[in-house]
Protein backbone atom coordinates (compact mmCIF):
# COMPACT_ATOMS: atom_id res chain seq x y z
CA UNK A 1 0.00 0.00 0.00
CA UNK A 2 1.20 3.06 -0.95
CA UNK A 3 1.91 6.06 1.53
CA UNK A 4 1.45 9.67 1.14
CA UNK A 5 3.79 12.11 2.61
CA UNK A 6 4.09 16.23 2.37
CA UNK A 7 6.34 17.54 -0.13
CA UNK A 8 5.43 21.21 -0.26
CA UNK A 9 3.97 23.22 3.00
CA UNK A 10 3.75 26.03 0.32
CA UNK A 11 2.46 28.59 2.88
CA UNK A 12 -1.13 29.35 0.50
CA UNK A 13 -4.08 27.62 -1.07
CA UNK A 14 -3.12 25.26 -3.82
CA UNK A 15 -5.44 25.99 -6.80
CA UNK A 16 -3.66 23.50 -8.77
CA UNK A 17 -1.02 21.56 -10.24
CA UNK A 18 0.34 19.50 -13.05
CA UNK A 19 3.69 17.59 -13.16
CA UNK A 20 5.82 17.70 -15.40
CA UNK A 21 5.48 14.74 -18.31
CA UNK A 22 8.68 13.24 -18.53
CA UNK A 23 10.54 14.20 -15.70
CA UNK A 24 8.47 12.87 -11.73
CA UNK A 25 11.08 15.70 -10.05
CA UNK A 26 9.41 18.76 -11.37
CA UNK A 27 5.33 19.44 -10.42
CA UNK A 28 3.92 23.37 -11.43
CA UNK A 29 1.94 24.82 -9.24
CA UNK A 30 -1.36 28.03 -9.27
CA UNK A 31 -1.72 29.82 -5.56
CA UNK A 32 -4.53 31.69 -4.48
CA UNK A 33 -3.30 35.51 -5.02
CA UNK A 34 -4.10 38.88 -6.15
CA UNK A 35 -0.16 39.74 -7.45
CA UNK A 36 2.56 38.49 -8.76
CA UNK A 37 5.28 36.86 -7.90
CA UNK A 38 4.60 34.08 -6.10
CA UNK A 39 1.24 32.62 -7.79
CA UNK A 40 2.99 30.31 -10.23
CA UNK A 41 6.06 28.19 -8.40
CA UNK A 42 7.76 25.11 -10.24
CA UNK A 43 8.36 22.84 -7.28
CA UNK A 44 11.76 20.81 -7.65
CA UNK A 45 13.28 17.98 -5.95
CA UNK A 46 16.73 17.95 -4.97
CA UNK A 47 19.19 15.02 -5.15
CA UNK A 48 18.92 14.83 -0.97
CA UNK A 49 14.99 14.19 -1.33
CA UNK A 50 13.91 17.53 -0.53
CA UNK A 51 11.66 19.64 -2.47
CA UNK A 52 12.60 23.34 -3.42
CA UNK A 53 9.46 25.84 -5.14
CA UNK A 54 10.91 28.83 -6.85
CA UNK A 55 8.52 31.24 -8.81
CA UNK A 56 8.31 31.49 -12.10
CA UNK A 57 5.83 34.32 -12.71
CA UNK A 58 7.90 37.42 -12.41
CA UNK A 59 7.18 39.09 -15.66
CA UNK A 60 3.40 37.51 -15.39
CA UNK A 61 1.54 41.00 -15.82
CA UNK A 62 -1.22 40.22 -18.07
CA UNK A 63 -2.96 43.83 -19.18
CA UNK A 64 -6.37 42.46 -17.72
CA UNK A 65 -6.95 42.58 -14.18
CA UNK A 66 -6.12 38.71 -13.21
CA UNK A 67 -7.68 37.99 -9.58
CA UNK A 68 -7.62 33.95 -9.41
CA UNK A 69 -5.20 31.49 -11.16
CA UNK A 70 -7.52 28.54 -11.26
CA UNK A 71 -5.31 25.74 -13.01
CA UNK A 72 -2.42 24.83 -14.72
CA UNK A 73 -1.06 22.23 -17.23
CA UNK A 74 2.59 21.02 -18.53
CA UNK A 75 3.04 21.28 -22.84
CA UNK A 76 3.40 17.74 -23.54
CA UNK A 77 6.73 17.77 -25.97
CA UNK A 78 9.12 15.17 -27.30
CA UNK A 79 11.83 14.09 -24.85
CA UNK A 80 15.31 15.78 -25.29
CA UNK A 81 13.79 18.99 -27.25
CA UNK A 82 13.77 21.41 -25.02
CA UNK A 83 11.17 23.41 -24.44
CA UNK A 84 9.66 24.24 -21.14
CA UNK A 85 5.92 25.54 -21.68
CA UNK A 86 3.41 25.64 -19.32
CA UNK A 87 -0.40 27.11 -19.32
CA UNK A 88 -1.92 29.07 -16.67
CA UNK A 89 -6.12 29.40 -16.28
CA UNK A 90 -7.32 32.03 -14.63
CA UNK A 91 -11.07 33.95 -14.10
CA UNK A 92 -9.84 36.06 -17.43
CA UNK A 93 -8.69 33.62 -19.91
CA UNK A 94 -5.68 31.62 -20.44
CA UNK A 95 -2.07 32.24 -20.51
CA UNK A 96 1.29 30.93 -21.76
CA UNK A 97 3.94 30.48 -19.87
CA UNK A 98 7.78 30.01 -21.74
CA UNK A 99 11.03 29.81 -20.57
CA UNK A 100 13.55 31.36 -22.45
CA UNK A 101 17.20 32.57 -22.70
CA UNK A 102 15.91 35.42 -20.70
CA UNK A 103 13.84 33.51 -18.52
CA UNK A 104 10.30 32.91 -18.13
CA UNK A 105 8.13 35.24 -20.76
CA UNK A 106 3.87 35.35 -20.43
CA UNK A 107 1.42 36.02 -22.62
CA UNK A 108 -2.49 35.59 -22.99
CA UNK A 109 -3.18 32.77 -25.39
CA UNK A 110 -4.71 33.06 -28.40
CA UNK A 111 -8.38 32.10 -29.48
CA UNK A 112 -9.60 31.54 -25.79
CA UNK A 113 -12.27 34.06 -24.65
CA UNK A 114 -11.59 36.85 -21.41
CA UNK A 115 -13.72 33.93 -19.36
CA UNK A 116 -13.06 31.83 -16.28
CA UNK A 117 -11.35 28.70 -16.92
CA UNK A 118 -11.89 25.99 -14.41
CA UNK A 119 -9.49 23.32 -15.55
CA UNK A 120 -7.18 22.26 -17.99
CA UNK A 121 -5.54 19.04 -19.10
CA UNK A 122 -3.08 17.29 -20.95
CA UNK A 123 -4.53 14.14 -23.14
CA UNK A 124 -1.95 11.11 -23.09
CA UNK A 125 -2.50 8.37 -25.15
CA UNK A 126 -2.82 4.98 -23.20
CA UNK A 127 0.07 3.70 -25.31
CA UNK A 128 3.36 5.27 -23.57
CA UNK A 129 5.01 8.19 -25.21
CA UNK A 130 2.59 8.22 -28.23
CA UNK A 131 2.09 11.81 -27.51
CA UNK A 132 -0.85 13.80 -28.61
CA UNK A 133 0.49 17.11 -28.11
CA UNK A 134 -3.47 18.10 -27.01
CA UNK A 135 -4.40 20.57 -24.18
CA UNK A 136 -7.89 20.74 -23.22
CA UNK A 137 -9.49 23.95 -21.19
CA UNK A 138 -12.75 23.69 -19.46
CA UNK A 139 -14.56 27.54 -19.02
CA UNK A 140 -17.52 28.60 -16.90
CA UNK A 141 -20.61 29.21 -19.34
CA UNK A 142 -18.32 28.98 -22.69
CA UNK A 143 -17.78 25.49 -23.00
CA UNK A 144 -14.36 23.51 -23.40
CA UNK A 145 -11.66 24.41 -25.90
CA UNK A 146 -8.53 22.76 -27.54
CA UNK A 147 -5.44 23.68 -28.53
CA UNK A 148 -4.18 20.88 -30.97
CA UNK A 149 -0.54 20.66 -32.00
CA UNK A 150 -0.40 18.17 -35.83
CA UNK A 151 3.26 17.67 -35.25
CA UNK A 152 6.00 17.66 -32.64
CA UNK A 153 9.38 19.60 -32.93
CA UNK A 154 11.49 18.02 -35.59
CA UNK A 155 15.13 17.98 -35.74
CA UNK A 156 16.56 17.64 -39.20
CA UNK A 157 17.86 14.77 -39.87
CA UNK A 158 17.44 13.23 -36.52
CA UNK A 159 15.11 11.00 -35.00
CA UNK A 160 14.49 9.75 -31.58
CA UNK A 161 13.24 6.83 -29.88
CA UNK A 162 13.12 6.17 -26.42
CA UNK A 163 12.16 3.13 -23.85
CA UNK A 164 11.75 3.19 -20.41
CA UNK A 165 11.33 0.46 -18.33
CA UNK A 166 8.22 0.54 -15.31
CA UNK A 167 7.95 -2.05 -12.73
CA UNK A 168 4.64 -3.65 -12.72
CA UNK A 169 2.11 -2.43 -9.77
CA UNK A 170 4.45 0.38 -8.51
CA UNK A 171 2.35 3.51 -8.14
CA UNK A 172 4.15 6.88 -9.57
CA UNK A 173 5.88 8.13 -12.40
CA UNK A 174 8.32 5.76 -14.15
CA UNK A 175 11.83 5.72 -13.13
CA UNK A 176 14.25 8.48 -14.82
CA UNK A 177 16.52 5.84 -16.20
CA UNK A 178 15.69 5.48 -20.08
CA UNK A 179 17.42 3.93 -23.35
CA UNK A 180 17.67 5.92 -25.90
CA UNK A 181 18.10 4.77 -29.84
CA UNK A 182 18.94 7.79 -32.51
CA UNK A 183 18.61 8.10 -35.95
CA UNK A 184 20.21 9.74 -38.11
CA UNK A 185 18.96 10.05 -41.75
CA UNK A 186 21.64 10.15 -44.52
CA UNK A 187 20.78 10.03 -48.27
CA UNK A 188 17.54 8.19 -47.78
CA UNK A 189 19.35 5.24 -45.57
CA UNK A 190 19.46 5.22 -41.62
CA UNK A 191 22.13 4.50 -39.48
CA UNK A 192 21.49 3.82 -35.64
CA UNK A 193 22.97 4.57 -32.72
CA UNK A 194 22.34 3.27 -28.98
CA UNK A 195 23.39 4.74 -25.73
CA UNK A 196 22.14 5.52 -22.43
CA UNK A 197 20.68 8.53 -21.41
CA UNK A 198 19.16 10.05 -18.82
CA UNK A 199 16.47 12.60 -18.72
Amino acid sequence: MAGWIKVCECGAQVNGISPDLFRNERVYVVFKGQTSPGRIKLVTRQGNGSWVAANIDTAFAPLLQVKTLTSVAAKPVVPFIRDITVYVGSDQGLYRGHLGLKGWSWTQAAGMPNVLVTDLKVHQSARFFDLTRIVRASTFGRGIYELRKSQGPVLENVRMVQVRAMRAGEDGAPPELSVGLQAHISREKIARERGMKET
